[in-house]
């Protein structure tokens, strides 16, 4: 319910820039961390390597991205932003970070301490359970 209710806020954030939210997440990846293999920006992002793909050939139609051969591995494939996609993430970040903190702001102090408790208690849970069976520690199956 929250998730949908975001994406399409987030939508709505991006009108008029061209660049869907997971478009932005991929050019914000790349911003923020250099460039990066498709694989593991589909790990980052969590999505398919077919949604990478099409996510990467739309951003490398307009510009935003390209491709290059990594330099040891020669099955891999190097993403990395452009001067024109660097200007693209720069132009939107700003302002969907402005909105956002807009959004959050909105919520009492109380409940704004409330929720970054809950989220942090969230993920821990989860980083918990992500830990390899066989360190002592509870996994994905464990209550």
């Amino acid at each position: 319910m929250v998730e949908r209710a975001f994406t399409k806020w987030a939508d709505a954030q991006m009108g008029g820039t061209g660049l869907s939210p997971a478009r932005v997440r991929l050019l914000s990846v790349l911003h923020c961390d250099g460039p990066q293999t498709m694989g593991v920006l589909g790990e980052r992002l969590g999505v398919t390597a077919r949604n990478i793909t099409t996510l990467v050939d739309a951003l490398e139609g307009d510009g935003s991205v390209r491709r290059l051969p990594h330099p040891t591995d020669r099955r891999a494939t190097v993403v990395e932003l452009t001067p024109a996609g660097r200007e693209a993430v720069e132009r939107c970040f700003g302002p969907f970070v402005e909105a956002l903190s807009g959004l959050f702001n909105e919520l009492p102090e109380a409940d704004r301490r409330e929720l970054v408790r809950l989220l942090e208690a969230v993920s821990t849970l989860l980083h918990r359970r992500m830990r390899p069976a066989g360190d002592g520690t509870q996994t994905s199956g464990d209550s």
